[in-house]
């Protein structure tokens, strides 16, 4: 499974990305809010995506209507 995660947070992207891992699931890329969720989706496609709801510049549902859109 590849995934990638999403959160303003840097502690929270580190410590999930720590957690992942040690499990053996493959992160494809790390970002830190919705513009890039939206950017690394288009890039990446992965099988699912870890991302925070509230993120400035652009949250996690407003990103998540532009990553389906990018689907259709």
């Amino acid at each position: 499974m590849n995934i990638i995660i999403i959160d303003d947070d840097p502690l929270v992207v580190e410590s999930l990305k720590t957690i992942i891992n040690a499990n053996g699931i493959n992160i494809l890329a790390i970002g830190y809010d919705g513009l890039e969720a939206v950017k690394l989706y288009d890039k990446y496609r992965p099988d699912l995506m870890l991302m925070d709801i509230r993120m400035e510049k652009m949250n996690g549902i407003e990103a998540t209507k532009e990553i389906l859109a990018l689907c259709q």
